[in-house]
């Protein structure tokens, strides 16, 4: 019994790891996983390029995306340069540091990009080349975060205090209005107590009832605020004691209507529930939760949400097993057309099921292949008009100087 155990379980080996020349195709381990340490680097590459072949890939994103775990084999084994597939920096390793920094800043001008953040969202190659080179300091950022790591800490409490007394500051909450940040980095030192703040501590039981309101009256017009919950973190003393004496009511908050669907009959709810829908143009239980949640959870503790007449849209049913990947592909770039879409995030917001089964199938690299050659177009043609005015550019800079 035993050895036909061991028969059968060699056999199963054998057709598993049968023929892993095939084009397209890869041996797998005894749990039907890909099992790519039985390939060799030749048998890795032939794959590799049947599959990019296959998917009509351009990019090494493109590869990452459609087939992560292949791409990470490659990677490890430094075979990526024997596949042919450009790099997005290539573009960026043949000029020099000026001109990489004056092309980096007609690009920020044009795009309206005024920090690193959201130059790297933007153009996260040009970023890395600008980092990797060491450059970043030569670009203008308009918003610069500010590193406390340099100063100690007796460098910090004078930079505090000249802070304070150049701005009139006293307190705490005046230094967290006029800086935030430097409030946050002292308090994280633990040098609060070294900056010799003055305490506002009030002693709100000495008040009297009419002292109490008034104070909590001056602070609401001063202020502006209007309801309880902005007294509450604007002044959470003086409300805690508003409280506890029970004087609340004596001060003028905006309230909403209150409303008593208790005296309301079903019918009188059903009624007013479908005057508000049809006013609001609701089309769905969400829609009123969000326009009358106090209505709604009326209705539903009644059992009265069938009653409603929401204007239901049914959403269109589609079988995309039954679908090709071509026609798949072309589904998806005439919605591209119609929407207007130019990247994956806005097909997620778009449509999340079509998303989702692209995603699936791996075929990304298929339906955005136009784009991406579009942009990459773009960004040369961006490139060049840089180099042709950085010349210029730096004719004016000395004449300037």
């Amino acid at each position: 019994m035993r050895q036909k155990q061991i028969r059968t379980r060699d056999a199963r080996r054998e057709a598993v790891t049968a023929e892993p020349m095939l084009e397209g195709v890869v041996p797998l381990d005894s749990r039907g996983r890909r099992n790519w340490k039985k390939m060799s680097d030749c048998e890795m590459i032939q794959h590799a390029r049947h599959f990019i072949k296959e998917k009509r890939i351009t990019t090494r994103n493109a590869l990452a995306n459609a087939d992560l775990p292949m791409y990470r084999e490659l990677s490890n084994r430094k075979l990526m340069d024997r596949l042919g597939l450009p790099k997005t920096s290539k573009i960026y390793a043949s000029i020099g540091d000026e001109e990489l920094v004056s092309y980096t800043t007609q690009f920020m001008q044009k795009n309206r990009i005024d920090s690193k953040v959201g130059l790297q969202k933007k153009r996260s190659g040009l970023y890395h080349a600008l980092s990797n080179r060491g450059v970043l300091v030569s670009i203008n950022f308009g918003k610069k975060r500010r590193d406390w790591t340099w100063m100690s800490d007796s460098e910090m409490i004078s930079h505090t205090k000249a802070l304070m007394a150049e701005k009139g500051l006293s307190s705490k909450s005046d230094l967290i209005e006029a800086d935030s940040g430097l409030f946050q980095t002292i308090k994280h030192r633990g040098l609060l107590d070294r900056i010799g703040f003055e305490e506002r501590q009030r002693n709100w039981k000495a008040m009297s009832d009419e002292e109490l309101v008034e104070t909590a009256k001056r602070i609401m017009r001063e202020k502006k605020l209007t309801k309880i919950s902005e007294l509450n973190k604007a002044a959470h003393g003086i409300m805690i004691n508003l409280k506890k004496r029970g004087l609340l009511c004596r001060i003028d908050f905006k309230r909403c209507k209150s409303r008593s669907w208790a005296s309301m009959s079903d019918n009188e709810l059903v009624e007013f529930a479908k005057s508000i829908v049809a006013a609001n143009g609701i089309q769905n239980r969400k829609g009123l939760v969000k326009a009358d949640a106090g209505l709604h959870d009326a209705l539903y503790r009644r059992k009265l949400l069938g009653r409603i007449p929401f204007i239901r849209r049914k959403r269109e049913s589609r079988n995309w097993e039954s679908m090709s990947d071509d026609g798949l592909v072309g589904y998806a770039e005439s919605l591209l057309k119609e929407k207007g879409i130019t990247g994956r995030d806005g097909l997620r917001e778009a449509d999340r099921g079509l998303y989702e089964i692209l995603q699936r199938r791996s075929l990304f690299s298929n339906v955005f292949a136009d784009i991406e050659k579009t942009k990459r177009q773009s960004l040369e043609n961006q490139f060049l008009s840089g180099l042709r005015l950085a010349p210029e550019a730096m004719e004016k800079f000395g004449e300037g100087k």
